[in-house]
């Protein structure tokens, strides 16, 4: 499928399309100007609109991301679609849950 190409293209240096943006988004100053940081808000957007393929690389970039581009992301419908999908799993779940248990002991 064409578009699952063009969203897990990576760079020469490895990165994927969002490792990129959250390179961006990193490398902002804090003083930056309102439209470039609603540039990034946008890109995000439209990048999560299309469907990007739900791989490991792509949650951690996720929870890489800064606050601002996190709550972005997560309000986003396809993320949630990608999240419900990993949780109703059993067995990752079922070690997610022990694990939590282990930590409070």
């Amino acid at each position: 499928n064409k578009r699952i190409m063009i969203m897990s293209t990576v760079d020469n240096n490895g990165r994927s399309v969002i490792g990129m943006l959250l390179d961006q988004a990193k490398n902002m100053p804090a003083n930056d100007s309102l439209d470039a940081q609603n540039n990034l808000s946008k890109y995000l957007t439209v990048y999560l609109n299309h469907h990007p393929p739900a791989t490991t690389d792509f949650l951690i970039t996720l929870q890489s991301l800064p606050d601002e581009l996190l709550h972005e992301a997560v309000v986003n419908v396809n993320v949630q679609e990608i999240l419900n999908q990993k949780i109703v799993r059993r067995f990752p779940t079922f070690i997610l849950l022990l694990d939590s248990y282990m930590l409070l002991m």
